[in-house]
């Protein structure tokens, strides 16, 4: 997604937050970033906690590293 785009979400354990919009075939490979996100891709949204960090891996996998 564009940089800066993000949407209110409510979280149970922080109330209202915002939330990057986040295309996941957009993401670069490897690189961290730090949740709250909404990471989309071509089957499914993925909610990413504010407690995460997540990242695209080589194989085109997200991974989530739990703070």
């Amino acid at each position: 997604g564009e940089a800066g785009v993000s949407r209110p979400i409510y979280l149970p354990a922080e109330g209202a937050v915002e939330a990057a919009l986040v295309r996941f075939i957009d993401m670069p490979i490897r690189e961290k970033r730090q949740g709250p996100a909404i990471v989309e891709t071509p089957f499914t949204t993925i909610l990413v906690d504010s407690a995460c960090e997540f990242e695209r891996s080589g194989d085109g996998s997200l991974i989530l590293h739990l703070q």
